[in-house]
């Protein structure tokens, strides 16, 4: 975890995101901000850039991008078979 303390250890972390919080901040994830950008996944040509990001913040989610498309593909080779 990094944030404004500059320091990767938690205990560091944790104190300076309690005083920033004392002095009036709300914290935050870059997540969260991302998706208060994006609103909604009905926007055309934007949700690709928006998956870019997320993955970029949040390589776990790639792997979720990556299911998606992949259980997609195996529906529509299901779906030409029995056709």
């Amino acid at each position: 975890m990094h944030d404004a303390s500059g320091d990767p250890s938690e205990f560091t972390s944790r104190v300076t995101i309690a005083r920033l919080a004392q002095a009036g901040v709300v914290p935050t994830s870059t997540n969260a901000v991302l998706c208060e950008f994006q609103q909604h996944w009905n926007r055309g040509a934007d949700n690709e850039r928006f998956a870019r990001l997320y993955t970029t913040v949040a390589p776990n989610y790639g792997a979720v991008i990556e299911s998606f498309v992949r259980a997609q593909q195996a529906a529509k080779e299901e779906q030409a078979v029995e056709a």
